[in-house]
């Protein structure tokens, strides 16, 4: 697929530090997220990637990394993990990088499961073994189970949040358009991949809310699909309730649902 010229070039500078830097050390390079599903829009999206090393990294490597990342440009944002072959395909925990916000981070935990999942199914690659070449597998039960973790948990509570930040103001104040619009673009996500076994953007999940959950209001779904696009729009307080509302709703609706054993491997 062809990657957007703004994000390309800024992968193309990113490939070519990361070689003069550490030769030989990246195995293969991954893009998942927005790009992978055709849905990037510059200045909102980030580039998500996932790179493969052919060594545990040791301390002079992420010295390294942490130059590169904090040398890249801001706009389109680096976003992605470093493991090795061996990670990519064990889901126990050990330790791999993490880098957001042009900072590195090294992590003890589990690679997520769904950063496995859409490697294996949505991955660009860009250089190297595709991670089934790898040998990545992904257990549709571990899949489902952490989509109903997280929506009965990270879910349901930003939807109390939500509710608890706005508490006693008046309806029509303005609230923060990131916290409504994360509210209304995310939680039909997952019920999409728990009904069907795969994945959508943020944009394509506005269109399913309207089909699946139609007592959600139409006209916040627009609105902060305008806002995803171009980062135009105001919400108020009565939004937040309604985002709220319909974070309940998807919840809700996923207690009952039969999963899809289409996300094995």
């Amino acid at each position: 697929m062809e990657i957007p010229s703004p994000a390309q070039d800024v992968v193309a500078e990113y490939q070519r530090r990361i070689e003069d830097a550490l030769p030989g050390f990246v195995d293969s390079l991954h893009l998942t997220g927005s790009i992978a599903m055709c849905a990037y829009r510059h200045g909102r999206s980030d580039i998500d990637f996932v790179t493969v090393t052919k060594a545990a990294l040791n301390g002079f490597d992420t010295t390294s990394l942490a130059n590169i990342h904090a040398a890249m440009p801001e706009i389109p944002m680096l976003d992605g993990l470093y493991v090795t072959a061996a990670q990519l395909c064990d889901n126990g925990i050990g330790h791999f990088i993490r880098a957001t916000d042009g900072e590195v981070h090294t992590v003890h935990d589990r690679l997520p499961v769904m950063t496995r999942y859409e490697l294996h199914h949505h991955a660009v690659t860009l250089k190297g073994r595709t991670p089934q070449a790898h040998g990545l597998c992904v257990d549709s039960n571990d899949v489902n189970e952490w989509l109903r973790d997280n929506l009965n948990g990270y879910w349901t509570d930003y939807a109390e949040h939500l509710r608890g930040a706005v508490h006693g103001r008046a309806l029509e104040d303005p609230v923060n358009p990131e916290a409504v619009t994360w509210a209304a673009t995310g939680p039909q996500r997952l019920h999409y991949t728990l009904a069907t076994g795969s994945v959508i953007s943020k944009q394509e999940a506005l269109d399913y809310a309207k089909q699946q959950f139609p007592c959600t209001d139409t006209d916040l779904l627009d609105r902060s699909l305008g806002w995803r696009d171009a980062g135009t729009g105001s919400f108020t307080v009565s939004d937040a309730y309604k985002a709220a509302d319909h974070i309940d709703s998807v919840v809700e609706a996923s207690v009952s649902l039969v999963t899809c054993d289409d996300a094995e491997a």
